[in-house]
């Protein structure tokens, strides 16, 4: 939308649209995080690239990400941090929240006009203040776009419409909810599968990370976060079809497996060495040409 010298329409790199182009820099900002930094100059190199990576986002013109990055960004600091610092971030979140929305709400009172509207709006065709009021009112179409879409399913069929099935609706093809969807399309088995794969896929890594060492804490805390900020993401669009989020979805199991079974490995020659006669030794190599 005409950030510094990115133009309407950049910016969307081979995705067919803006969101979708949006929520794959968006997540990648998480991945660069995971990378394993072991000097000081290694994490310039990382915040360098995150800031570059989110200028991308924001060459996209979509703003719902506004909101979503700062929540994946807690979800990180929740999981790598110590007991003392989830306290710590938690209540840090919960007083920023309260005092963004105080300011929010007061300001027609104090300044004698919404905050959004004082805020400067550049040469650009749409500014600063119509991104963020843009958010409320592409929450407003999708709400109305999840309500058509579960009269279409509660009077038609109840065990789902089939995939694509939205079509038919009349307001639209899709209803920018994947929650929603899942369960208008697919039914109640369709809903629960999907939510016992996020489920799971947590579940792996946040089980890796109480074994692992300090890196792979760090970098399972990072994929985390963006898989937090795809699940996050998915109340307002449909990315599960998308191959960035699968192969999102590949890292996260695949390292967290690696650490699974490593942990497992050691704890198997833990208990070998402290009780030796509940282990079978391993049977004697056969020479070439024995029984």
């Amino acid at each position: 939308r005409g950030y510094l010298f990115f133009q309407p329409g950049s910016g969307l790199g081979t995705f067919a649209n803006g969101d979708f182009t949006a929520n794959y820099t968006a997540i990648a900002i998480f991945v660069a995080l995971a990378i394993p930094a072991s000097k000081k100059w290694h994490w310039l190199l990382k915040l360098a690239a995150m800031a570059f990576i989110f200028y991308a986002c924001l060459s996209t013109g979509v703003s719902s990400q506004l909101p979503v990055i700062p929540i994946a960004g807690g979800v990180y600091l929740l999981l790598i941090g110590t007991p003392r610092q989830r306290i710590f971030w938690t209540t840090a979140g919960a007083a920023a929240a309260l005092v963004g929305a105080f300011v929010y709400f007061s300001s027609p009172t104090f300044l004698g006009a919404d905050i959004l509207t004082l805020l400067p709006t550049g040469s650009t065709e749409e500014g600063a203040a119509e991104s963020l009021t843009g958010i409320s009112g592409g929450a407003s179409d999708r709400i109305a776009l999840v309500q058509d879409g579960f009269k279409e399913y509660s009077s038609h069929h109840v065990l789902g419409l089939s995939p694509h099935g939205m079509r038919s609706s009349g307001l639209e093809k899709n209803v920018h909810n994947e929650y929603a969807s899942y369960l208008f399309e697919r039914g109640p088995f369709g809903f629960v599968g999907l939510l016992m794969g996020i489920a799971i896929v947590f579940g792996l890594g946040i089980a890796s990370m109480k074994t692992g060492d300090k890196t792979h804490r760090a970098v399972m805390g990072g994929l985390l976060a963006a898989y937090a900020l795809f699940v996050i993401n998915d109340i307002a669009h449909e990315l599960s079809r998308q191959r960035d989020v699968w192969m999102l979805v590949v890292l996260i199991v695949a390292y967290a497996d690696i650490e699974l079974r490593r942990a497992w490995d050691r704890r198997q020659a833990t208990l070998a060495s402290r009780f030796p006669w509940a282990f079978t030794k391993p049977r004697p190599a056969v020479a070439a040409g024995g029984d």
